[in-house]
Parts: structure tokens; C-alpha cells; sequence
């Protein structure tokens, strides 16, 4: 059987998520994957919160292993609403020291398969494994500001880490010196600047975003000059779905959105109320200036970030 480690960061607000995103992931795999899932956690994780997350793996190949978090990222800067328990992934090989591969994975995700494969991906002298965020040259002057090319900027929202190199070269003491610095996309540019030309590309399926599937049913040669028809029906088919960016499948309607439900009806954390209420906002949608404003913003910028 082959153990497979995997870590998801939160706090209170995203239990839900990541019982949904759990859930998913072990109803997608074979038999002979077992999961070591460790759930980074601020302070704000309750008691409660941790038996719903046990009860989603009881009859899978799984155990879950809670890490509190300490308060070192409570003035680290934060921007769009965005949660600091982001930041938590930048400490992933020094919290796991047994590992020298280790997956990490936003919650805002529903898996179409297994994680077995990725493993096996030969990381040779770069940090970290990630997929090329597709859309980044919506922002292009922005990534050049940072030092960073557009075509080899990744998404954070999956990594395949290389922890035993980054240990070996202290590279949290390098993320550090980045923590408050005013990133528009916070610890993805960070890890972008630090892992600069020491990072190697994943396959598209292990993150396909939001901004993926508007491309795919839009404009599809777009996403065909940066990935192979075959990796991009690859990840349409089978691959991860990232709810990147401000519209989520549990207050609205987004891509895909269907697949996150059909796992969330089944799940503990299952609501009548919030369906009905979901199921009301997407067929009677209010348009507040602020909402239409915020559309606009991310529209002209673009939004890679949970």
C-alpha cells in the first residue's frame, strides 16, 4: 500500500471546505493509496471542528494528524480577505521532518482521482513542484515587477514539496524575509521569488482553475499554447477542480460547481438551509455595486488565490 502524505492549512472558517475537499479525495483514489493527511490549524480550530473532519475518513485509507499552529503569522500582512493560515505552507518540511516529498493542497478543491502518481515525479535540485497559473499575463507587469517571468510564474494552490532540499538549504529563513512585504498575492509570490528557476512544472490536471475552464469553453487555443490538447482534456476529465478566485461553489454559481456539491450532500457537514440559500442566490442574484465592482477588479487583474 502506498503511503502518501498530504497537507491542508485552515482555520475555523474553512472546516467545511476542507471535510468537502477530504472527502473527495479518498472517494477518488484506489485501494492501494493510504493517506497521511495533516491538517495545519490556527488557534481558532475547535474540538468540534476535528471530530467532523475524523468522521469523514472512518471508512477510507486515511488518518488525519491535527498540527496547531503557533502565532508567528499573526502580523504577517494580509490582503483580500485572504485567510493568514495561507502562509502556513511555507513551514511544511520543517513541521514534517520524516518526509522528503510532501503534497500540499488548497481546500477550495474537489479531486477526480488520486495522488499516487504525483509522487513520483522527479524534483531533482528544485524546491517544489507547481503548476504554471494560467491567466498570469492578466498581470504580466506585475509579475515582472517582482524579478518573475510570466510563463514560468506557478500557482500555490498545489505543490509538490521537495522538503528534504528545502530543509537542508534553511529555506523557510528565506520565505521569512518576505513576510511582510505588501505581495499582492501574498505567500504565492513568495514562494514564486524565493523558488525562482528552482521549480519544476506539474501537469495542468493538478490544478485546473477557474480562469482554466473559462479559457477551455471560451477560448481554447489559449490554453492549448501553453498545454497540450491531451494534458488539457487530461485535466478536464480527470483533474483537479480549483475554485480559485472570489466565487465559490458553496455561495454561488462557478465552474464545475455541481461536482463540489455532489460531495458536500454526502458529507457530514451537509445543510439543507445553506442549499436552499446557495440554490436562492444563484437564481436570484443581487448586484450591489460593490459586487459589481470587485467583478470588475478581478476581471482586469486577474485572481489565482483562494
Amino acid at each position: 500500500m502506498k503511503k502518501i502524505p498530504i497537507v491542508f492549512s485552515i482555520d475555523h472558517n474553512y472546516v467545511m471546505q476542507a471535510g468537502v475537499c477530504i472527502l473527495s479525495l479518498l472517494n477518488s483514489s484506489n485501494e492501494e493509496e493510504f493517506y497521511n493527511i495533516y491538517i495545519l490549524g490556527a488557534n481558532d480550530i475547535t474540538n468540534e471542528d476535528k471530530n467532523l473532519l475524523q468522521q469523514i475518513i472512518q471508512v477510507y485509507y486515511a488518518q488525519i494528524t491535527f498540527i496547531t499552529m503557533d502565532d508567528r503569522f499573526d502580523n504577517v500582512f494580509e490582503i483580500r480577505g485572504v485567510s493568514k493560515s495561507t502562509y502556513f505552507r511555507l513551514m511544511i518540511p520543517d513541521l514534517l521532518p520524516s518526509y522528503d516529498k510532501i503534497i500540499y493542497s488548497d481546500v477550495d478543491v474537489i479531486f477526480q482521482s488520486g495522488l499516487g502518481d504525483v509522487l513520483n515525479v522527479d524534483l531533482g535540485n528544485n524546491y517544489l513542484g507547481g503548476i504554471k497559473a494560467i491567466g498570469a499575463e492578466n498581470i504580466k507587469d506585475y509579475i515582472k515587477s517582482l524579478g518573475l517571468q510570466v510563463d514560468k510564474y506557478i500557482n500555490a494552490g498545489f505543490l509538490l514539496i521537495n522538503a528534504s532540499l528545502q530543509r537542508k538549504d534553511n529555506l523557510f529563513n528565506e520565505f521569512k524575509r518576505h513576510l511582510n512585504k505588501q505581495y499582492q498575492f501574498q505567500d504565492q509570490d513568495i514562494i514564486n521569488i524565493v523558488c525562482k528557476d528552482r521549480l519544476t512544472f506539474l501537469p495542468l490536471k493538478y490544478c485546473f482553475t477557474q480562469k482554466s475552464y473559462e479559457l477551455y469553453y471560451t477560448n481554447p487555443k489559449r490554453l492549448f499554447s501553453v498545454f497540450s490538447p491531451k494534458e488539457v482534456e487530461e485535466a478536464f476529465t480527470e483533474g483537479i477542480i480549483h475554485y480559485e478566485g472570489t466565487n465559490k461553489p458553496w455561495n454561488g454559481f462557478c465552474y464545475r460547481y455541481d461536482n463540489w456539491w455532489r460531495y458536500y450532500k454526502k458529507s457530514v457537514f451537509y445543510s439543507e438551509e445553506m442549499h436552499f440559500q446557495t440554490a436562492y442566490k444563484i437564481q436570484y442574484p443581487t448586484w450591489t455595486l460593490k459586487k459589481i465592482l470587485r467583478l470588475l477588479r478581478n476581471f482586469i487583474r486577474g485572481d489565482y488565490k483562494q
